[in-house]
């Protein structure tokens, strides 16, 4: 496994060896692994900041060992870290945005931030509210602003 896949596993599923309604000491047990896995994050980013790999065994027991031993729970299935999925998504929507942007700057001057935030809704809204109506025009009205857009 790999040393950086470790840390991503157990963060995403440390929280659920408890069992609803434990009390002040669960949450004092969530608290202390918590912290843990905060000085192994921390260490982690040391670690890849300055090169400096002679700590990894430090990030390894701060990011899964210390904060596994606070907890007698166990996981059979361990779900994989919803982080990947999200990350993928989020760099499809800003390679997205960008190939937007790149399309559209002939016509309208701004960040991308505000294409994402103004432009797009209000396009998106006027042409969707054309291609509902049932006539030919109103379709031929979104046609030809997508083709004002380049979009």
């Amino acid at each position: 496994i790999d040393f950086q896949l470790t840390p991503l596993l157990f963060q995403e599923n440390y929280l659920s060896t408890f069992k609803d309604g434990g009390g002040i000491n669960d949450l004092r047990t969530m608290a202390q692994m918590s912290d843990y896995v905060s000085l192994g994050d921390i260490a982690s980013n040391k670690m890849r900041g300055t090169n400096n790999w002679s700590i990894l065994p430090n990030v390894g027991f701060l990011s899964c060992i210390a904060p596994a031993s606070c907890n007698k729970g166990f996981l059979p299935f361990p779900k994989f870290p919803e982080f990947f999925g999200k990350f993928s998504s989020m760099k499809k929507t800003k390679r997205q945005l960008k190939e937007l942007k790149k399309a559209v700057s002939t016509k309208l001057d701004g960040t991308a931030g505000d294409l994402l935030n103004d432009y797009v809704p209000m396009l998106f809204t006027f042409i969707v509210k054309q291609l509902i109506k049932e006539d030919s025009e109103s379709v031929g009205e979104a046609i030809q602003i997508m083709d004002y857009y380049n979009i």
